[in-house]
């Protein structure tokens, strides 16, 4: 079995906003494309299990993650899915490194050398200390990325990682995401509109035809 894997999911609101069957090899990294308002937040939240689908199936690590309790869900999501919001959701009361390393907390864990680690590689070294208001949005997203990757999970989730921002930096904020993938050997899929900063990844899929029916 891949290691994601949908099986004739679907997610409606006011009308289908999720349709269809989807995997992702381990390793793999993947871009799913699509205008801003398609749906592809919507398909992360599936995939992470902040929402849950009307109908389907969704395996991550070949557990079937649409049939976990909540509470078994909360455990599952903090070991095997990292998750970069669009909105970086940082604590704004804690520290850079606390953000990373209350992750490690919530995991289950008590290591949290990793943390500082991780931190140092991405340059912030002097921003242990700071809070998420004294950071630019780019040290804001290398903390965000730390902290999904600090439990070293096998899949690691991107929402529109590149918005607003300018070329040069959507391809840094890109290559930064899929080197620490790469290191911590973790599938990567990122949502985004942006369809000129994700060319090197290993598929790109449009939203719209992949996951959604009629016109």
């Amino acid at each position: 079995m891949s290691l994601l894997e949908l099986q004739d999911v679907r997610k409606s609101f006011d009308h289908p906003v999720v349709e269809g069957s989807f995997s992702l090899e381990k390793g793999e990294h993947v871009a799913v494309t699509g205008p801003s308002g398609s749906g592809k937040s919507t398909l992360l939240h599936l995939i992470s299990g902040i929402l849950r689908p009307d109908s389907g199936k969704i395996f991550v690590s070949g557990v079937e993650i649409t049939a976990l309790k909540e509470t078994e869900l909360d455990q599952f999501r903090a070991r095997q899915i990292g998750y970069v919001f669009q909105t970086f959701h940082l604590l704004e009361s804690l520290t850079a490194l606390e953000n990373v390393e209350a992750a490690v907390t919530f995991a289950g864990g008590s290591n949290f050398s990793k943390a500082r680690a991780l931190l140092v590689e991405m340059g912030l070294e002097e921003k242990l200390s700071s809070f998420p208001g004294q950071l630019s949005v780019g040290q804001q997203q290398r903390v965000a990325v730390a902290r999904a990757v600090v439990n070293h999970p096998p899949l690691v989730l991107a929402d529109e990682p590149t918005a607003n921002l300018d070329e040069s930096r959507s391809r840094e904020v890109l290559d930064l995401l899929r080197e620490t993938c790469r290191a911590n050997d973790a599938s990567l899929l990122v949502v985004t509109h942006d369809t000129a900063s994700v060319q090197g990844f290993d598929r790109i899929i449009d939203y719209r035809e992949h996951f959604q029916e009629g016109p």
